[in-house]
């Protein structure tokens, strides 16, 4: 799926519930940047991010480690408008309740060194 900047799709989880809908800013090296506005699943997941917003913010990064697993765990997806598409999203992050980013593929894992074995 190509991403357009304004494009409106859904954020829905692996059980299929809309956790809301996602206004494209921007798409930036596999990034997408938007706005994100909560459905009715999002209540549920709210405090994750929350969670994963604190302690970013307060620089605890095995507790936004933990927090982020959780969050992938949901197995979210970005829904086109026609139902049809469901892209992965991967590192997805809400930030101050509406800014959304996420990635469209997973960061690939780093290659061994010459004599890894």
């Amino acid at each position: 799926m190509q991403l357009q900047p304004q494009q409106v799709l859904q954020l829905v989880s692996g059980r299929a519930t809309t956790m809301g809908h996602v206004v494209v800013e921007r798409v930036q090296e596999g990034v997408v940047f938007a706005h994100f506005v909560p459905g009715p699943g999002y209540p549920d997941v709210k405090p994750l991010f929350d969670e994963f917003e604190g302690a970013v913010n307060q620089q605890l990064f095995t507790v936004a480690d933990e927090a982020g697993v959780a969050i992938a765990s949901l197995g979210l997806c970005l829904r086109a408008a026609d139902g049809q598409d469901c892209v992965p999203a991967y590192d997805v992050q809400i930030m101050n309740g509406h800014d959304l980013s996420c990635r469209l593929a997973p960061l690939a894992a780093p290659a061994a060194a010459p004599g890894d074995d």
